[in-house]
């Protein structure tokens, strides 16, 4: 996932001066709930506080916010955050796709988050990996170019370090955490701030861009089936051709032909079956009994209702469509959101 290279400080921060990313910086954003460790949420830095000299307020990449009163536009979430809570954006590695080998830990892009996890199996063309989450005990299969080697980011610089020649090693690196001012207070504090999708932060912010014909050729979509036993679920798809009045070319990215793995599904399907790729939306914190979600379950999101909250992150979803119900990590929801008028409403 290419993104901007971090702004380098304009001077040497001191320990007693609080070290600010500037105004447009691309950074990823650690939670500090202890259950959603190892997850980093890209985000853009859009103001420095000028209340708290540790602090800056961000606008995160992929997660939203509800729409509230007569503000029917999905947009999104902004907060301010501690510095110790923020990191320089990982830059993109100069290395093709199946570099992956079993046992890597790597970062999986998943609901708008890098998620860390280790790699099981790789396909023979290298082109899939089998990544594990320890923290959810699932494991799921990911094209390479969703994926990246784990890094983290310790005393301004990463570690393990870039290769020579690849792309991140030669970005100007900003200086560490130590040097921003920031403290394992500023870490407790902001458990007791952190915002959650579903509430209205007091600043502005700014709405998710919305495609004028969605069904466009090579529009991303998701497809809905009334097959027997799916009913309820969507499948990430491309258009390929739009082939007759209200009838799509389309194919399936996590589906493939019966008896060839490797090879993706391509169907034809009508206009009602199709809707946007809705924008990436997490809940950074936990949802709550009855919270209407979508979950990731055999190759596609299943519209569920929460029914029991367990400890760990994990919840008992109930699936009307099948009457069924199956035990579901955080990692593997996203808030319900419904496709209406042309615009996406939660």
């Amino acid at each position: 996932m290419a993104k901007e290279n971090p702004s380098p400080p304009s001077s040497s921060p001191s320990p007693s001066s609080s070290f600010l990313f500037k105004k447009g910086s691309e950074v990823e954003v650690t939670s500090p709930d202890p259950d959603l460790r190892g997850t980093l949420f890209p985000a853009k830095v859009v103001a420095q506080s000028s209340k708290k000299r540790r602090s800056c307020q961000v606008e995160y990449s992929h997660l939203v916010i509800p729409n509230t009163g007569d503000d029917r536009a999905t947009k999104r979430l902004r907060e301010y955050l501690p510095l110790a809570l923020l990191r320089p954006s990982l830059p993109p590695e100069d290395a093709p796709s199946g570099r992956f080998e079993r046992d890597d830990t790597v970062d999986a892009f998943v609901v708008g988050a890098w998620w860390e996890g280790t790699v099981k199996e790789v396909s023979k063309t290298g082109a899939s990996c089998l990544v594990y989450f320890k923290t959810a005990g699932w494991k799921f299969w990911f094209a390479a170019k969703d994926l990246r080697l784990h890094r983290e980011w310790i005393r301004g610089r990463w570690v393990p370090p870039f290769k020579q020649g690849d792309l991140g090693a030669a970005v100007p690196e900003p200086e560490g955490r130590e040097e921003m001012g920031c403290t394992r207070d500023d870490l407790i504090r902001s458990q007791e701030t952190s915002t959650m999708i579903g509430e209205t932060p007091e600043n502005s912010k700014s709405p998710i861009q919305k495609s004028t014909n969605p069904f466009s050729s090579g529009a991303l979509v998701e497809v809905k089936t009334d097959e027997q036993g799916l009913e309820g679920s969507w499948y990430l798809a491309k258009i390929l051709d739009e082939v007759g009045p209200g009838k799509f070319l389309i194919e399936y990215e996590t589906l493939t032909v019966e008896n060839e793995s490797t090879k993706k599904l391509v169907e034809e399907v009508l206009a009602d079956q199709l809707r946007p790729r809705p924008p990436e939306a997490f809940a950074m914190e936990r949802y709550t009994k009855n919270a209407n979600v979508d979950a990731y379950v055999n190759d596609g999101w299943w519209e569920g209702r929460v029914v029991i909250v367990f400890n760990r992150m994990k919840y008992k979803v109930y699936f009307e469509h099948g009457n069924d119900e199956m035990v579901v990590h955080h990692t593997f929801l996203r808030p319900h959101l419904e496709w209406s008028n042309g615009e996406w409403i939660m």
